[in-house]
C-alpha cells in the first residue's frame, strides 16, 4: 500500500471510520479529534454535573487535589469540568495532555521534575505546581482521542503508588 494512503475501514457502532493498520499522519489524527469536538458540539460549553462528578470522584480515587476533563483542540486545551483548578483553558504549547493524546492508554508522569519533556513547563515550574500526572484517553467511536479524564498532584508518585 502506498505511503499516505487509507488502510482498512473498519465498523465502529453506526460508523466507518479509522484508518486501521496504517499509521494516520499527525495531521489526520488531528483533524479527527477536531471533526469529533466539533460535532459534539462540547467546546467552550457550561459546566455540567456529571462531569464535575467526574472530576470529583477522580479526584478523590487517585488522592490528588486536581482533576480535570480536558479536551484539545490545535492551541489550547480546555476544561470542560475541574477541581482544584482556576483556569478555562491553557496553551496547548505548555500542555502534558499535548503529548499523552497521542497515545491511547493510561499516559503516566510519576515525577514530571525529571522528565524532561515537562520539567520547564510553566505549570510545573509556577502554579499549580504540577509533579504527578495521570491521564485517560476520551476515545471517540471514530478512535481519535478528544482529550483526558486526568488528575495531577503536587507530589510526585511512587513507583509502587
Amino acid at each position: 500500500m502506498a505511503s499516505g494512503r487509507a488502510g482498512k475501514l473498519i465498523h465502529i457502532g453506526s460508523r466507518f471510520a479509522f484508518n486501521a493498520g496504517v499509521p494516520q499522519s499527525p495531521h489526520s489524527i488531528d483533524q479527527l479529534r477536531l471533526d469529533a469536538l466539533r460535532e459534539y458540539g462540547i467546546m467552550d460549553t457550561t459546566p455540567e454535573e456529571g462531569f464535575d462528578d467526574i472530576c470529583r470522584l477522580t479526584s478523590f480515587i487517585c488522592g490528588t487535589p486536581l482533576a480535570t476533563v480536558t479536551l484539545l483542540d490545535l492551541q489550547r486545551q480546555w476544561f470542560k469540568a475541574k477541581i482544584g483548578l482556576e483556569a478555562l483553558e491553557t496553551p496547548i504549547s505548555e500542555s502534558i495532555c499535548a503529548t499523552a493524546i497521542k497515545q491511547k492508554e493510561l499516559f503516566l508522569v510519576r515525577d514530571t521534575h525529571e522528565d524532561a519533556r515537562f520539567v520547564n513547563f510553566a505549570c510545573v515550574t509556577g502554579s499549580p505546581g504540577i509533579r504527578f500526572y495521570a491521564g485517560a484517553p476520551l476515545i471517540t467511536p471514530q478512535r481519535s482521542c478528544g482529550g483526558h479524564f486526568m488528575c495531577n498532584g503536587s507530589k510526585p508518585s511512587r513507583p509502587d503508588g
